[in-house]
């Protein structure tokens, strides 16, 4: 099944697949600059937490490696 979704002003700034392919966190950066929002699907499940938390203040890059380990660096230069 495909969705189609319409994504308005955003523009995709970054996208990671998790490693397997099972997954993926993307980050969309709004056309005007004043924000970027993150999405994600089947990640790590502390990473979820994390987002869940965080992602509001702005997700700057996120890498996902094996064994449920990740990176994620926000746009206040945050690193988690």
């Amino acid at each position: 099944m495909t969705e189609l979704v319409a994504m308005g002003p955003y523009m995709i700034q970054s996208f990671t697949l998790v490693p397997g392919w099972m997954g993926f966190v993307t980050i969309l950066h709004n056309a005007n600059g004043s924000c970027t929002h993150c999405a994600w699907h089947n990640v790590p499940p502390m990473l979820t937490v994390l987002l869940s938390r965080k992602a509001f203040k702005g997700v700057s890059r996120v890498a996902v490696g094996v064994n449920g380990s990740y990176v994620v660096i926000l746009n206040n230069k945050c690193i988690w």
